[in-house]
């Protein structure tokens, strides 16, 4: 039998040199599994402007903190873009896995954290006791949106005329919603989506009065 020839193991041998050792690497052959940020349940659909920690057990080569992109997409290596926007933590998980399983990595747990999920958030502003910006937990209705801001201010606000302001096409929609009505029934409490920003009005009369009555000291001192 004819010795092997050191030319013929040379291209091979180069290749083996040159491959990413992470390639080589086996992880254990545990189920693909997914987290997400507290607030964030299982269910959640990752968004465009998502921030992702893209975690390969063991293989610190492949691991990715990464942004979605405005198309929804993210970058990992050897795979390249891939489409995050729509899939939970765990289906993005389980793509990631087919892929990497694809490019020669063995047995490869993938976990996907959501970090900050600034696609799922709902603005509540004007006359709530805490205006901000807030995650929405899960599907998620005006009145239940305007709780997370602990609800409109009863000295200030006007809840006959409650604006929902969204991004339709490119253009903004507004609609106005009777809060007092919903509260009673006698109107339906409509789901609010992501991005939307829901505006509590301030009452004028109210706001009169609760200055007037935050200047009754001052004006006790001016009388003769």
């Amino acid at each position: 039998m004819p010795p092997f020839s050191s030319k013929a193991l040379a291209g091979p041998a180069l290749l083996l040199c040159l491959a990413w050792p992470a390639l080589a690497r086996e992880t254990p052959a545990t189920p693909v599994s997914a987290t997400a940020v507290t607030g964030v349940g299982a269910d959640y659909k990752i968004g465009p402007d998502d921030q992702l920690d893209v975690t390969v057990f063991d293989v610190p080569e492949l691991s990715r903190s990464v942004q979605v992109d405005a198309g929804g997409k993210i970058t990992m290596p050897l795979i390249g873009q891939l489409t995050a926007a729509g899939q939970t933590p765990t289906q993005l998980a389980e793509l990631v896995t087919a892929d990497f399983k694809q490019k020669y990595v063995k047995n490869p747990l993938v976990t996907v954290t959501v970090k900050d999920a600034v696609s799922e958030r709902v603005t509540v502003d004007g006359a709530v006791i805490q205006p901000g910006i807030y995650p929405l937990p899960g599907p998620t209705s005006l009145l239940q949106a305007i709780a997370l801001a602990k609800g409109p201010d009863p000295k200030r606000s006007e809840e006959h005329h409650v604006s929902l302001i969204r991004l339709v096409n490119g253009a903004r929609e507004t609609t106005h919603y009777d809060l007092v009505a919903i509260r009673a029934g006698r109107a339906a409490d409509p789901a609010v989506e992501a991005r939307d920003i829901i505006v509590v009005p301030e009452s004028g009369s109210k706001a009169f009065w609760h200055g007037l009555v935050s200047l009754a000291p001052a004006l006790a001192m001016l009388r003769p």
